[in-house]
């Protein structure tokens, strides 16, 4: 049988964990597989052509990534549960009538985080989440059902109102708001809050430097943070939570477990899931030096 080809779909991307993980994965499990990078600029017909190699057979499969998962959610003619509930898609699988089916792994991914960190229970608490995007809407479905109160900060308030709008009809009687995205209004939602949740870039490769939250401002005592930026594997954010006391994680966690999803959809075999975890963390390692080569899409994305 000819080599199965996967590949990560979105703009831009070339600081991706991802070929790493699964190229690895494939290896440790013996199968003939291989996955790319898919650089695929925006624009009205930017998913025709990857759509297109699905259907042939090119691609045995596809992840998605920004900007594209709430596109994609539109164009599978199949979906899991989870992405009815959420409205995005960062995962395609090929169906055998030749569908395109849509899976949400970031949904399983950051329900391991939160597990992890003891913060699944959300009875009786609110969540923050900065950022309105697909991941955005993986992390409130999965605090919405894990009972959380849940603000949703956003500099475009259409898009939190879409957002939440969507939720609401699949998760009724859920208290689910939103607020402007701006240093006073994080600062002001996050007190009393037991979770905070950058789902935005910011603070991602090259732009280390940055965070979400104002860095001379101390987390407010109680809070846990949870920042879904893989590359840098701490970014100043969650450096700066550590500092404050606050217990906090970054993306790497979120970003290999939902990919060992995504193996065992494609694959129907259990991800070596410890494979997956050093080879992202031998790349995150590997990735400052990376990012000074050429490239044609200087990359923002640690997914």
């Amino acid at each position: 049988m000819p080599t199965a080809h996967y590949a990560l779909v979105g703009w831009p991307l070339h600081a991706s964990a991802s070929p790493a993980m699964h190229n690895a994965a494939f290896a440790a499990a013996g199968i003939d597989a291989a996955y790319e990078l898919r650089p695929t600029p925006p624009g009205p017909h930017a998913l025709d052509e990857v759509i297109a190699q699905l259907r042939a057979g090119v691609l045995a499969g596809m992840n998605v990534t920004v900007p594209y998962k709430v596109d994609m959610h539109s164009r599978v003619e199949d979906e899991s549960r989870i992405v009815q509930k959420v409205g995005a898609v960062n995962t395609v699988v090929m169906t055998a009538d030749g569908h395109m089916r849509g899976e949400n792994t970031d949904v399983l991914g950051f329900g391991h985080v939160i597990r992890t960190l003891g913060a699944a229970d959300g009875r009786g608490k609110r969540a923050v989440v900065m950022g309105a995007g697909g991941s955005a809407r993986a992390v409130v479905g999965v605090l919405l059902a894990g009972g959380y109160a849940v603000d949703v900060m956003n500099r475009s308030s259409g898009r939190a109102a879409v957002l939440v709008s969507h939720l609401h009809r699949h998760f009724p009687g859920a208290e689910l708001g939103t607020g402007p995205f701006d240093s006073a209004a994080v600062v002001a939602r996050t007190a009393g809050a037991a979770l905070l949740v950058n789902a935005t870039s910011i603070g991602a490769a090259p732009d280390v430097g940055a965070s979400p939250w104002p860095l001379p401002i101390p987390l407010p005592e109680g809070v846990t943070v949870v920042d879904l930026v893989a590359h840098p594997a701490e970014t100043a954010f969650v450096r700066h939570a550590r500092e404050s006391g606050a217990k906090a994680e970054g993306g790497l966690a979120m970003l290999v477990h939902q990919a060992a999803a995504a193996f065992t959809l494609w694959t129907g075999v259990d991800a070596p899931v410890d494979v997956m975890r050093r080879a992202a963390e031998a790349w995150s390692m590997m990735a400052p030096l990376a990012a000074t080569l050429p490239s044609s899409a200087p990359s923002r994305n640690g997914a």
